[in-house]
């Protein structure tokens, strides 16, 4: 089994010849296998219900089977493209997540457009995320009501903003982490209360403590 790290994310993932949608992620996952032994494309938060035509939050949390959840063509342009692509592309778990699929030859391969103002929203909605700004703050910036809002997140992203600035808080504390930062710094560069509060949300977002990512301990 391999853990895979919460990012918000959903992904198209073609994994021994079966063609998987993993739903947006919150919390980490265990899946199957070898990450690398999959290959993929992503969706960055917030892309994925309308591209896709699914209801991103009927599978947070989890992998479907594209049969349930994705039409016929769809899967067989899917699964023709990540054949094609399954010889020269990273792993599904390298963690980068661009606004539209990672192949630029994927979205007219799938017949998959991405609308320019859903993008917009998409990449502003993350961005006040990533600064911590507050659900009202982001709202008001979009020009919704917060009730408009709070919809707009379910429909879009799968999930609450909340959500996604609990996931933004602990990647902001990994990479700081990585970049060398001590456990109280990494929290205090998250945004947490206290390094507690870090491990915490770590365990449920990432799947292990700060610690055993730094190398720092068990």
């Amino acid at each position: 089994m391999a853990v895979l790290p919460a990012d918000g994310c959903a992904d198209l993932i073609l994994l021994d010849d079966e063609l998987i949608v993993a739903g947006p992620s919150t919390r980490a996952l265990l899946t199957r296998g070898s990450a690398g032994g999959a290959v993929g494309v992503r969706f960055a938060p917030g892309l994925a219900g309308r591209s896709l035509g699914i209801d991103p939050g009927e599978i947070r949390d989890r992998g479907v089977s594209a049969t349930d959840v994705l039409s016929r063509d769809l899967r067989r342009r899917a699964e023709s493209a990540l054949r094609r692509l399954a010889g020269n592309a990273d792993p599904i778990a390298n963690g980068r997540a661009a606004d539209a699929m990672r192949s630029l030859t994927l979205p007219a391969e799938l017949g998959i457009e991405f609308d320019r103002a859903q993008l917009m929203t998409a990449r502003m909605v993350r961005a006040a995320a990533g600064r911590g700004h507050s659900a009202e703050q982001t709202a008001e910036l979009l020009g919704y009501s917060v009730r408009q809002f709070r919809r707009r997140m379910s429909s879009a992203f799968g999930y609450g903003y909340a959500e996604l600035r609990r996931v933004s808080r602990v990647h902001r504390a990994l990479a700081a982490i990585r970049s060398g930062a001590s456990l109280s710094e990494a929290a205090q560069l998250g945004g947490f209360s206290d390094q507690p509060h870090l491990t915490r949300e770590f365990r449920v977002i990432a799947g292990a403590t700060p610690a055993q990512f730094s190398g720092r301990g068990a």
